[in-house]
């Protein structure tokens, strides 16, 4: 099941790596601006994000196998709307239809993890998740750049349905209901009273902003990194893909590394051990810019460190998150996968917004989520402590609606 799922998640971040060494070549090919081409990655992303808090009680009310197949189907038809796009505004909507279906395999990656696993176990599954996850992203912008050079950006769409395609027959056939259907998860009280009952619990939502700020890191550098690397520093289409491949594989070592001590080390030392690798990388790129030291190799040493910070921080937090709560794991699941896209999509707004043809606004993005990151970290350990002091592991009264 676990491998029927990375599969199906990674077809869905494919469809943001895929194609991102295609966006500095979009304005041209629409007669557009690149802040238009920029909204075909922020405006999926939002949607991806905020669709998750349908599919929670979707999941929890009919079971987690028929809204994945559902969302699938849907993946595959948005993917054939953008590869057929005639127009840049037919591409942002054929881009949020994706994102809306795409929103499915993220709720269901966590929801059904922690239907099958628990405790550690949970850590180590998630963990080996990024590892194999982190190929896609990895493997992807290479992928897509040689396709881009060959056949096009559209051909990257056609590759991302068919994919989607086969993750649809795997799902029909191999995976198997891990949730009992609960016919009240769709009553409004019940819906209210479970989103305000984890929006009040400072543990939950606390890790839920840690994740979106690694999250936010990342997304950042997706939105603005082409333009950089392939604009601004010269480097061909298809070999933004190899600066891509060493900067994700940093993120891959991470997990693997967070997997191998998840016995030995406790989840808050190594969560602060990425914090602070993730600091140091955002206030290097910063001081490469400000310093005109930015060449493609300096720029992707400080990303390597920025994703290598945001592997503990992504494999342990969602652990974390639906272990501060007793809520409903489809509203836990679709809740921690909201907050930490829509607070990736923030940040993917704000390089969008602030776009002045330099790296600064990726650098000012950067050092401002890693910042916040320490402190949202401290506030949650801080917290823990003193539920920990009253005898109590989640907050009293947030707990089942």
């Amino acid at each position: 099941a676990l491998a029927i799922l990375i599969f199906s998640s990674a077809v869905s971040v494919l469809s943001t790596d895929l194609y991102a060494p295609s966006l500095a070549s979009l304005p041209a090919y629409f007669g557009t601006t690149p802040e238009m081409v920029k909204l075909t990655m922020t405006l999926n992303l939002l949607a991806y994000g905020l669709c998750q808090l349908v599919y929670g009680p979707l999941s929890d009310r009919f079971g987690r196998r028929p809204i994945l197949i559902g969302g699938m189907i849907a993946f595959v038809l948005a993917g054939l709307a953008c590869a057929l796009a005639q127009s840049i505004e037919q591409l942002i909507i054929a881009r949020v239809l994706q994102g809306i279906a795409g929103a499915a395999e993220a709720v269901l990656v966590y929801a059904i993890i922690r239907d099958l696993f628990a405790g550690r176990d949970r850590i180590r599954a998630l963990a080996l998740f990024g590892i194999i996850f982190g190929a896609s992203p990895a493997v992807a912008p290479l992928l897509g750049g040689y396709i881009h050079v060959a056949f096009g950006w559209r051909a990257n769409f056609f590759l991302l349905a068919a994919l989607a395609l086969i993750a649809l027959l795997l799902v029909v056939r191999f995976l198997p209901e891990s949730a009992e259907p609960d016919h009240h998860a769709l009553r409004w009280g019940e819906v209210g009273r479970g989103y305000l009952g984890l929006l009040r619990n400072p543990v939950f939502m606390g890790y839920a902003i840690l994740m979106g700020t690694s999250v936010g890191s990342i997304f950042a550098f997706l939105t603005a990194g082409p333009f950089i690397y392939i604009n601004n520093l010269g480097v061909a289409t298809e070999a933004f893909g190899l600066y891509y491949f060493f900067i994700v594989i940093s993120y891959m070592v991470g997990s693997f590394l967070v997997n191998r001590a998840s016995h030995a080390v406790e989840p808050h030392v190594s969560l602060w051990l990425g914090v602070i690798t993730f600091i140091a990388g955002a206030f290097l790129v910063l001081w490469l810019v400000q310093t005109g030291g930015e060449t493609p190799l300096f720029l992707t040493v400080g990303m390597c460190l920025i994703f290598f910070g945001a592997a503990p921080i992504l494999a342990i937090g969602p652990a974390r998150a639906l272990d501060a709560t007793t809520n409903r794991v489809g509203f836990a699941a679709a809740l921690v996968g909201c907050t930490e896209l829509a607070v990736g999509g923030v940040a993917a707004a704000a390089v969008t917004v602030l776009h002045d043809d330099t790296s600064m606004p990726l650098a000012i993005t950067l050092v401002s989520v890693s910042l916040a990151s320490a402190l949202v970290l401290w506030h949650v350990g801080r917290r823990e402590k003193q539920l920990a002091a009253s005898g109590r592991t989640v907050s009293p009264g947030l707990q089942e609606p």
